[in-house]
């Protein structure tokens, strides 16, 4: 038994390797500095402090500081909580300072992400190759690295979404009558995506309803004519109260006080991507970045670090090429629509382009710049709580995610079957 699961304690070890390394020299000055500088890292530096004094120390509440705009106190659910990445930092807090502790948190993030996406990838490959692979594109995503750099220790909690998609693909596809393993495994990770940010829980129920959409497209429609289907929709559904109601209370209780606001339309056209964001190298790249910064406007880069990646990239078109012919013919059908959706969605309210929005000019109908409306005007006018999202952008996440997730499927699947053929075209040639 030991032996069947050590490739995990494996795979682990190497994610937390790789974590030191690309984060060099960070290992060294660890319990004294943060990468990043002034900025939202500080910020979580204390939100660690705060939760270790709340929780070792039996000091205040966590979401509630008196101490702050003193005489009236502050709510702390006027930004993300947090709480599932910034707990595990608390101990190490305590041992060995707030900086260490929040830099360990950071690290953990890596760790898991990494960790989640092979435990996914080998899932349904039982292939612990594919599995580093898409565990290591999806550590160490452009988009992970650019909110490493900013301090965002909310948006570096990336690792329950591999958990949370094996465990709702799971309650949909299994065999079982209660499939309770994914139903729990889908509901405490739900629960943790809340703890972690509320954009993402929010912008994972919208991908979630795609996701099913997709399963009744690729796999089977027939799974909604099955009452066992509803009912472990409902049994998930139920189990995942408990941590969504925490993550959720405080949230609620601000926006019924006026505490968060809508978004103007403008503001929401601001934090929209351009299509180029997904398929331009990252302004940290450590070769292009620079380029890439003097060509393309990267104000934004923090947010519009969406950069798929260019092995990422060429595995999807293969998944694309060989889908017909994979065993994972539904599951990279659904993983592509997620992706689609996710791009358009990120493309904010109307169409832009090197973070500008694209006007047209149209005589022949007596119009001046008319914007190119998209489909994310819809849910900003009609979908509650669309509008008080800030960073619309951020929805691209999930394209980067199922990238990774068909990277790991097709490296089993089609990339090895590309190689033979690449060899036999070189060898015709010679």
């Amino acid at each position: 038994m030991i032996k069947k699961y050590f490739h995990f304690v494996l795979a682990a070890i190497y994610f937390l390797g790789l974590t030191l390394l690309v984060t060099y020299p960070l290992i060294l000055h660890f319990k004294d500095s943060i990468v990043g500088g002034y900025g939202d890292g500080v910020y979580f530096v204390w939100l660690i402090r705060w939760y270790q004094s709340v929780l070792l120390e039996g000091k205040g509440v966590p979401f509630f500081n008196p101490m702050m705009n003193f005489p009236e106190g502050w709510n702390l659910s006027t930004t993300d909580t947090t709480l599932a990445s910034a707990l595990p930092g608390v101990p190490f807090s305590a041992l060995l300072g707030p900086i260490a502790g929040y830099n360990i948190a950071l690290w953990i993030t890596f760790i898991l992400s990494g960790l989640s996406m092979y435990i996914w990838v080998h899932h349904h490959t039982k292939s612990s190759k594919a599995a580093i692979i898409a565990g290591t594109i999806y550590a160490f995503l452009p988009y992970r690295i650019a909110h490493f750099d900013a301090g965002h220790l909310n948006l570096s909690g990336t690792a329950w979404f591999p958990l949370y998609f094996m465990g709702l693909y799971g309650v949909l596809n299994s065999d079982k009558k209660y499939p309770w393993g994914y139903m729990v495994t889908a509901a405490v990770s739900l629960g943790l995506i809340g703890l972690t940010s509320m954009y993402y829980l929010y912008f994972t129920i919208l991908i979630t309803i795609v996701f099913v959409i997709g399963y009744l497209i690729f796999q089977n429609w027939r799974v909604i004519l099955k009452p066992v289907f509803w009912i472990s929709t409902l049994i998930t559904s139920i189990l995942s109260i408990p941590l969504l109601f925490i993550a959720l209370k405080p949230f609620v209780s601000l926006s019924d006080q006026g505490g968060l606001a809508n978004r103007t339309l403008e503001y929401a056209n601001e934090y929209s991507a351009s299509p180029t964001d997904f398929f331009t190298f990252a302004s940290s790249h450590f070769l292009f970045g620079k380029w890439i910064s003097s060509v393309f406007d990267r104000s934004l880069w923090i947010e519009s670090s969406l950069y798929i990646g260019i092995f990422s990239f060429i595995l999807v078109i293969l998944a694309l090429v060989w889908k017909n012919k994979s065993e994972h013919k539904a599951l990279i059908g659904i993983s592509l629509l997620v992706m689609l959706t996710a791009f358009v969605l990120a493309l904010g309210p109307s169409l832009h382009w090197n973070n500008q929005q694209v006007f047209l000019n149209l005589p022949w109908l007596g119009k001046q710049n008319v914007d190119i409306p998209l489909p994310t005007l819809l849910l900003f006018k009609y979908l509650p709580f669309f509008s008080k999202m800030r960073a619309v952008l951020r929805i691209g996440f999930f394209a980067l995610l199922f990238a990774a997730f068909v990277a790991g499927l097709t490296h089993r699947s089609g990339f090895i079957r590309f190689l033979p053929w690449i060899l036999s075209r070189i060898n015709s040639k010679n």
